[in-house]
């Protein structure tokens, strides 16, 4: 028999196992997801995102909120990245626009939802408070310019991820404390001229 005609038969016989299934694999995948005529978002999030939602469904309290809303149909993860905070940062959803809209999503900062008011309001406390010990190491995080805001201080101490800290610390605490004795025979102190000396650089991994 022919050669050439062998190999087209099994060229043939390949084209009718293959042909099928490569139908099968692209069948009804060319259906787009409308986002333009529906500003709510008809794409599902979890597609790409899926990790991040497994993240926030993790058990306790403040997850299983996120994981909430995350899931709540309509809307979804739009709660957080496409109504709530970009109204509260003076910017909407809707056609592109630089500086004004965004096509997708936001990344709103903590304190869009978390402050001054609903829920988790106290977290402002961090921002302004004025017995706050924390209050420098948010207004800092403001500046790196690697998150939104502060939100690298929310994310080092309220999530799992790690953190890497290097303190420096005096030594030595000197001070004056000078003994007084008082017309009735009690005894006072007067504790001054505080100075620190010394200089102590540690790393800590958690």
């Amino acid at each position: 028999m022919n050669k050439k005609l062998l190999l087209g038969i099994a060229v043939l016989a390949i084209g009718l196992g293959v042909l099928p299934q490569t139908l099968a694999l692209f069948s009804n995948q060319h259906n787009f997801y409308d986002t333009i005529n529906n500003p709510t978002g008809a794409v599902p999030c979890l597609k790409c995102h899926s990790d991040i939602f497994t993240e926030i469904s993790q058990p306790g309290a403040v997850n299983s909120a996120h994981a909430a809303l995350a899931s709540s149909s309509p809307g979804g993860c739009d709660a957080c990245h496409a109504t709530v905070a970009p109204a509260k940062e003076g910017i909407s959803r809707g056609a592109p626009g630089p500086g004004v809209t965004f096509h997708a999503a936001a990344a709103p900062m903590c304190i869009d939802c978390h402050g001054p008011t609903g829920p988790g309001a106290n977290a402002m406390n961090i921002v302004n408070g004025p017995n706050e010990v924390h209050t420098t190491f948010y207004n800092e995080s403001t500046k790196s310019g690697f998150l939104r805001g502060g939100n690298e201080a929310c994310i080092g101490c309220h999530t799992h991820v790690g953190v890497n800290i290097t303190w420096q610390r005096a030594t030595t605490l000197t001070f004056n404390s000078t003994e007084q004795v008082l017309p009735d025979g009690n005894h006072s102190w007067i504790v001054n001229n505080f100075s620190a000396t010394g200089t102590n650089i540690t790393t800590t991994s958690g």
